[in-house]
C-alpha cells in the first residue's frame, strides 16, 4: 500500500481451528493489500481453561507464520461485537486510519474484485463501504428505511431496490475509517430496544411502539446513518442484479440454495460468506469423539429442536447446521497438505460421524424437499458444488 493509502485488516475470531486455518490460508491471496493485520480471538465461553490453552497454543504457532500480524486471546468475551471493541482497545494506536473489518467465515474468491472495491473506497471518497443486510425486527427495519433515505446531505450508492430494508451492515467486508468506530457508542454487539426508546436519523426521530432486536452491528449501522460527518456510502447487496434474465451476485451470502447459485457467483462475486459459523467452535472437533455430545454442540442443538418440533422436516435449524458440517467437510478435503493442519484426521472423523448422525436421526430428504432445495444426490445435498467453491477459496 502507498503511504497515503495505508489500510489495516481487523479480524475478530472465535479461534475455531479449522475455520481460522482456512480463513488464514485464503487471506494469503490478498494480504498484500494491507499494511498490518490484527486478530482478536474470543472463544465465547465455550471451552474450559485447559481447552483454551490447548487451542491458544496451536493458534499461536499458526499466527507466527504471518510477520505483519498481531493477535490476542480471550476465553469468554462471548459476544462478537464486544470482541470488536476489545480489538480497538488493545491496538487502536497502531491501527491505520482506514480499516477493513472481516469475519472468519467470509472467504474472498476474487482478489481483483476486492482490490477494485478498495480502490473505489479511496478514490471515490466513500466514508463507508459495506454489504447490506436486515438482521433486525422487521418493524424496526421498515420504520427506519425511509428515515435513512431522507437524511439530508447523505449520498447512498446502492444496488438495493427502494423497498429493500437491508440497509444495516455486516461486520465483514466493511471498509471505513477507524474514527467512526471509535467515536460511536461502541455498542457493536447485538442490541435490544424497548417500547418508547428513540432512534434518531438526521432530523427525524422514531419512537418505538414495540420491543425490537438487532443483530451484531445493527445499532452501529444506524449510528452511521446519523453521523453528519458521514455523507457518502456505498451499500453492496447480497441479492442479485438481473439483466436479460442473468443474475449477477456482487457479494454472496451462503444459503440452503447454494447448489443453484455457486456457478453464477464464481466469476462475479467478491466473496463467499458462509455466515453463522461462530457456533462451529462448540463442537470441539479438535478433540477425540466424546462419550456425550458437548453442551452447545450441533448434536445437542439438533436434538433440542427435535424435541421442540415433532415435524422435523420443517425445522430450518436442523438442516442449516447439517449443511454447515457438509460445507466444512469439503473445506477440510481441500487442504492441499493434510499434514499442514495438525487436526486433519480428528476433524475428518468427527465431521463424518456428526453428518452420519444427522442423516440417521432425521429425514433429510424430506427437510430439503420442504425448502425446495435442488442439487440432490440420493435425496441429500450434492457436495460437488461445495468442493468447487472450497477449491477456489483454498
Amino acid at each position: 500500500m502507498s503511504e497515503e493509502r495505508k489500510l489495516t485488516l481487523l479480524l475478530p475470531s472465535t479461534g475455531e481451528p479449522l475455520i481460522l486455518y482456512c480463513w488464514l490460508t485464503n487471506m494469503q491471496k490478498y494480504s498484500h493489500l494491507f499494511d498490518n493485520i490484527f486478530v482478536s480471538v474470543d472463544m465465547m465461553g465455550r471451552v474450559n481453561p485447559l481447552e483454551f490453552l490447548f487451542v491458544q497454543n496451536y493458534l499461536t504457532r499458526l499466527f507466527r507464520k504471518f510477520p505483519n500480524m498481531r493477535y490476542c486471546f480471550a476465553r469468554q468475551i462471548a459476544q462478537h461485537g464486544l470482541n470488536i471493541d476489545n480489538m480497538l482497545n488493545k491496538y487502536e494506536p497502531d491501527i491505520n486510519d482506514d480499516i477493513l473489518l472481516m469475519e472468519e467465515d467470509d472467504y474472498i474468491i476474487n482478489t481483483s474484485l476486492l482490490k477494485s472495491h478498495i480502490n473505489s473506497y479511496f478514490e471515490d471518497g466513500y466514508n463507508v463501504y459495506g454489504v447490506g443486510r436486515g438482521s433486525g425486527t422487521p418493524y424496526l427495519l421498515q420504520s427506519l428505511l425511509p428515515m435513512v433515505q431522507q437524511r439530508e446531505n447523505l449520498q447512498i450508492d446502492t444496488e438495493l431496490p427502494d423497498w429493500d430494508s437491508s440497509i444495516n451492515f455486516w461486520p465483514t467486508l466493511f471498509l471505513t475509517k477507524k474514527q467512526y468506530l471509535l467515536e460511536s457508542s461502541r455498542e457493536f454487539y447485538s442490541s435490544n430496544w424497548e417500547t418508547g426508546d428513540q432512534i434518531t436519523v438526521g432530523n427525524q426521530t422514531l419512537t418505538l411502539d414495540q420491543p425490537c432486536h438487532g443483530d451484531t452491528f445493527v445499532k452501529f449501522s444506524y449510528e452511521i446513518y446519523n453521523n453528519p460527518e458521514i455523507n457518502k456510502i456505498k451499500l453492496l447487496s447480497n441479492t442479485p442484479t438481473v439483466n436479460n434474465n442473468v443474475a449477477t451476485y456482487h457479494t454472496y451470502h451462503s444459503s440452503l440454495h447454494d447448489n443453484d447459485l455457486i456457478d453464477s457467483i464464481s466469476e462475479t462475486s467478491v466473496d463467499f460468506h458462509v455466515g453463522s459459523l461462530s457456533t462451529f467452535m462448540s463442537n470441539k472437533f479438535w478433540k477425540p469423539w466424546p462419550s456425550e455430545p458437548y453442551e452447545h454442540s450441533y448434536l445437542v442443538q439438533m436434538r433440542r429442536h427435535q424435541n421442540l418440533d415433532s415435524k422435523n422436516y420443517e425445522n430450518l435449524e436442523i438442516v442449516e447446521t447439517y449443511r454447515r458440517c457438509l460445507l466444512m467437510r469439503e473445506m477440510l478435503k481441500c487442504i492441499q497438505d493434510p499434514k499442514d493442519f495438525e487436526f486433519y484426521d480428528l476433524y475428518a472423523e468427527n465431521l463424518n460421524r456428526t453428518i452420519y448422525i444427522y442423516e440417521e436421526e432425521n429425514d433429510i430428504p424430506a427437510i430439503l424437499k420442504s425448502y425446495n432445495v435442488h442439487g440432490m444426490s440420493d435425496g441429500i445435498i450434492d457436495t460437488n458444488k461445495y468442493a468447487k467453491i472450497c477449491n477456489m477459496v483454498l
